[in-house]
C-alpha cells in the first residue's frame, strides 16, 4: 500500500511542501518524493548509517548527519509541514521518548524575497547538490529553484536568523559556525555559494573557511563569491594557493573553480 492510498488527503506540493525524515537510511522516502514537488531534509545518527547519507548525496538527495536527542537539530522552529520516521530505532517507550518526540515537531514554518543570477561560465548540466554558505532570505536558492538540483541554505549562527524565512518558502537549511568543520563528508556539494563571504571571516579566518569550502567540494565543483574587490582578491589569492582557476567578472563576483590536482612525485625527479 502506497503512503498516498494510506493518506488520500494529503496534497504534495501544495500542503506538504518539506519534510524531515528522521533515520533516513539510503533517502529512499525522499528519492520517493523528488517528482511530487516535495524537498526531503534527510538525516540520520553518526553511527553505522554514516555511509548511507554519503549514498544520498551522491544520488543528489538532501542529507545530512546529526546526533539525535542529545542536542536540537540545527533547524529553526516551525520549519517542516511533515515528519517522518520508518524504522528508525527511536524507542518511543524510552525516558527519551518525549523529549525526541518535542525535538521532532519544534520544526514547522514564515515570508519571501528574490534575486537575479546570470549566467557565470558555470556548466550547471554537471551541478545537483549546492550550498549557500551565507544564504540571507534564501534569494539564490529560489533563482534556482526551476533547475534540477537541491540547495542546502546555510544560516551563520552571527547573523540574522532568517532560516524561518527559507523554510517558510518550501526550501530548506541548517545553522554553521564557520569557525568549525561543516557536518558532512569531503566532496559532497558541486557548487558553493556565498553573498559577502567578508561577514563570515569577521570571526573566523579567511584561510580556514577556504580550506573548508575545499574539503567539501568535488573536484570541478565551483564556488561562486559576489563580495567587495578586496575581499575577492585575498579569497582568490588563497584558492588559487590549493591550485584552484580563478576568474573574475563585473569586479564583483568571483568564480572559482577546483581542479583535478596530485602533488608532484619529486622523489623521481
Amino acid at each position: 500500500m502506497t503512503l498516498q492510498e494510506i493518506f488520500p488527503t494529503i496534497e504534495w506540493g501544495k500542503s506538504i511542501r518539506v519534510i524531515l525524515d528522521v533515520g533516513c537510511g539510503v533517502s529512499s522516502f525522499g528519492g520517493y518524493l523528488l517528482d511530487k514537488n516535495v524537498i526531503t531534509m534527510s538525516f540520520a545518527p553518526k553511527d553505522e548509517h554514516e555511509a548511507q547519507i554519503q549514498f544520498a548525496l551522491e544520488r543528489g538527495i538532501p542529507a545530512t548527519l546529526s546526533v539525535i536527542a542529545t542536542k536540537k537539530l540545527a533547524f529553526p522552529d516551525n520549519a517542516f509541514d511533515m515528519i517522518h520516521c520508518a524504522r528508525c530505532r527511536v524507542h518511543w517507550h524510552a525516558d527519551d521518548a518525549e523529549e525526541i518526540f518535542n525535538e521532532d515537531t519544534r520544526h514547522w514554518a514564515a515570508l519571501v524575497s528574490d534575486v537575479y543570477l546570470g549566467g557565470l561560465g558555470i556548466n550547471w548540466s554537471s551541478v545537483r547538490n549546492v550550498m549557500d554558505m551565507n544564504a540571507g532570505y534564501g534569494g539564490f536558492s529560489t533563482a534556482l529553484i526551476d533547475r534540477p538540483l537541491w540547495v542546502m541554505n546555510i544560516g551563520p549562527i552571527s547573523g540574522p536568523d532568517t532560516l524561518p524565512i527559507i523554510f517558510d518558502r518550501g526550501l530548506i537549511g541548517t545553522y554553521q559556525d564557520w569557525c568549525e568543520s561543516f557536518n558532512t563528508y569531503p566532496r559532497t556539494f558541486d557548487l558553493l555559494h556565498s553573498s559577502f563571504l567578508g561577514n563570515l571571516s569577521q570571526r573566523c579566518d579567511l584561510v580556514d573557511i577556504a580550506v573548508e569550502m575545499d574539503r567539501v567540494l568535488r573536484p570541478g565543483g565551483y564556488v561562486l563569491v559576489q563580495d567587495t574587490i578586496q575581499m575577492i582578491k585575498q579569497l582568490g589569492s588563497i584558492l588559487r594557493s590549493l591550485h584552484w582557476s580563478v576568474t573574475l567578472h563585473q569586479e564583483q563576483f568571483l568564480v572559482g573553480k577546483k581542479d583535478f590536482w596530485r602533488p608532484k612525485d619529486t622523489a623521481r625527479e
